[in-house]
């Protein structure tokens, strides 16, 4: 068995159900291996470090070289890592200097009593980054450009650049070694470049609409093949302007979605230009380089539903970009036999991330870093290679074959229904032998089953402790398990009920559908569908109520705050109602209809039921409801279609 889990699906399913998920949880192994394990093909980050900050718009990491100095020991400069927050109002500056003496490294944040007059810590800061030379940091904030360096005694300001016009601010800029590109005053786009210790205007343009993002970049790394691109508002354009002269090189049309963030890149040998949408759509177009710029391919895919914010880094040495968003994903060449580099786009286990920045420290040397920021955190995150499958294992008790699985989203919880040997003698199998004697009234069962709750690791994603168990009766095996919520229904006067509900719905419990054999018996002539509570605040499970039928309860499904059955050869509404003369609920059948030899598996789309018969194909089935004059419901599964040919139907 397996369940998804992950972003965006139905986590609560069990069973093999299909959704948008992370990741796959499943059950493998017997008798001598049995285990859970989590598979992936996205981009897994361990957490390493993180701290408490709110209101980041935007963060940079730099590895500036400490001028004039030299490391304890060693011939080679100290340098520091240098992180820059943009916050809403103002910027903050942290970071610590390496090589380190120890295995740790401390955090230290940089205040504007010691900084002096270098930073500029009462604006936020649009974009910060190095200089080719490695000596030199870039700060650009809505009143000007500055460059400063970092030395013995601290940081300096060694140039400034501020618009002749000092009633227009800077609204968004973008740094590549020394090339600088800032748009003022919405809609003018001004191209600088550092030479030696000073900041100089070399060209702008004039655009006829304010300018929304910018990037600067060389694909081939020279001046032939650098330019500028910059995403307008109102006509969603993306302008494509040459360096040095910033003269228009290229157009494209992005579409309705407004450009959020726009990053010129090369992957796998082809460049690209990437924009990202405030609607969470990537559009992505290849591009053909040479005395014109043109667009070779272009396609979009959506990655999220917030505005995406993209950023360059190195991911275990091969080029990638990461697109930061509600669902963020790592975007990297694969290239097959072939050798052609085609883009790829692998989803990030960790989500809502506003945005992503590379970090490049010694002490993790061999590692890809990232600094990830949430609405109130900052992480640094270890990523993993992004070309690979992952598999996590979480192993089980010995001999414990596992047999259903479901994640329950809601409470971050895995049920794990489970098979044992009950002659085994090991300890933790001891328990259960004892307790099946007990409550067996015939010769002793070979096998006793399990139903167990595990905890959910890093967020739900990887299956850790155990916290509880239930002991199901003799010979009584699990077929089949998900997870509900049952709405709670009055019991009705006649054969009936009513539409009003008298109490809370029953949220999120598992139902276990099982099936018992006896000793002479060939198959199933009775199952159970259990009701299990999850006490969070106890850590136990409980049930809270079952339903007896007349044959293995193949599978489960819920629907409409009611669950679907498939018992033996017939299919069943199940409905969660109170019992006559008290306050508590039963589940009991709202309606049935016989199928054909075996019902193994069900499922739904809108009002239509599908049974798969073991061997009779497929049937469809229409749920419909009645109302009468004293406002009873009546509900009725109503055959539709069926194949009639003689089909073993699986799943």
């Amino acid at each position: 068995d397996l369940c998804m889990v992950g972003m965006g699906g139905n986590d609560s399913a069990g069973g093999g159900t299909s959704g948008n998920c992370g990741s796959i949880v499943a059950c493998t192994g017997q008798r001598t291996t049995p285990a859970l394990r989590l598979v992936r093909n996205g981009v897994g980050v361990e957490n390493v470090a993180d701290i408490g900050v709110s209101s980041v718009v935007n963060v940079w990491s730099l590895t500036a070289e400490i001028s004039g100095s030299v490391a304890d020991d060693s011939e080679e400069l100290a340098r520091q890592v240098v992180i820059v927050l943009g916050l809403v109002g103002c910027t903050r500056v942290m970071g610590w200097t390496e090589p380190s003496s120890g295995d740790s490294v401390e955090l230290e944040e940089l205040s504007a009593s010691d900084a002096g007059e270098s930073w500029r810590f009462n604006e936020p800061t649009l974009v910060a980054g190095l200089t080719r030379d490695g000596q030199h940091v870039v700060q650009v904030t809505p009143s000007g450009v500055v460059m400063l360096q970092l030395t013995s005694t601290g940081w300096r300001r060694c140039a400034e650049w501020k618009p002749s016009d000092r009633s227009v601010a800077i609204s968004a800029a973008s740094i590549c070694g020394n090339r600088i590109a800032v748009a003022i005053g919405g809609s003018l786009v001004v191209y600088l470049e550092v030479r030696g210790a000073t900041i100089e205007l070399v060209a702008q343009q004039q655009l006829s609409h304010a300018v929304s993002c910018i990037d600067v970049y060389a694909w081939n790394g020279d001046q032939k093949s650098a330019y500028v691109a910059v995403g307008l508002w109102v006509s969603n354009d993306v302008v494509i302007l040459a360096l040095p002269s910033l003269a228009p090189a290229l157009t494209i049309n992005a579409g309705k979605g407004l450009s959020r963030s726009v990053l010129m890149c090369s992957l796998g040998g082809t460049p690209y230009v990437l924009v990202g949408g405030g609607d969470g759509r990537l559009q992505h177009y290849s591009m053909t380089l040479g005395d014109h710029l043109k667009v070779s391919e272009r396609k979009y895919v959506h990655l999220g539903s917030r505005p995406l914010a993209l950023s360059r880094f190195s991911n275990h040495g091969e080029a990638s970009v990461f697109a930061a968003s509600d669902h963020s994903a790592v975007l990297f060449a694969h290239r097959p036999a072939d050798g052609l580099g085609r883009l790829m786009c692998a989803n990030v286990d960790a989500q809502n991330i506003r945005c992503a920045t590379a970090v490049q420290s010694s002490m993790f040397p061999d590692d890809a870093l990232l600094l990830l920021v949430t609405e109130s955190r900052l992480t640094l995150a270890r990523a993993d290679p992004a070309q690979r499958l992952h598999v996590s294992l979480r192993p089980l008790p010995p001999l414990a074959a596992p047999h259903r699985l479901a994640y329950n989203a809601a409470l971050a919880v895995y049920g794990v229904a489970t098979i044992h040997p009950v002659d085994d003698e090991a300890q933790d199998l001891a328990p259960w032998k004892s307790e099946v004697n007990e409550l067996s009234t015939r010769s002793p069962p070979s096998d006793v089953a399990r139903f167990t709750v595990f905890g959910g690791d890093g967020g739900g994603a990887q299956p850790a402790d155990i916290l509880d168990s239930l002991l199901l009766q003799p010979f009584e095996m699990p077929e089949s398990l998900c997870v509900a919520t049952l709405t709670s229904m009055p019991r009705p006067t006649s054969r009936v009920d009513r539409r009003d509900s008298q109490r809370a719905p029953l949220e999120d419990v598992f139902l276990l559908g099982t099936s018992t054999v006896l000793p002479g018996e060939d198959d199933a002539k009775r199952g159970r569908v259990l009701v299990l509570v999850w006490d969070a605040a106890s850590a136990t499970i409980s049930v809270e109520g079952s339903f007896a039928g007349l044959g293995a309860v193949y599978s489960l499904l819920p629907f409409r705050g009611m669950v679907l059955a498939t018992i033996g050869s017939r299919l069943l509404l199940l409905g969660w109602q109170s019992v006559v003369g008290g306050s508590e609920y039963e589940l009991v059948p709202l309606c049935s209809e016989i199928t054909q030899i075996a019902a193994l598996s069900v499922a739904v789309n809108g009002d239509y039921i599908i049974v798969g018969d073991v061997m009779t194909s497929v049937s469809v089935y229409h749920y419909e409801e009645t109302v009468s004059n004293a406002g009873l419901v009546r509900r009725h599964l109503v055959p539709v279609a069926r194949d009639y040919a003689g089909v073993w139907t699986t799943a």
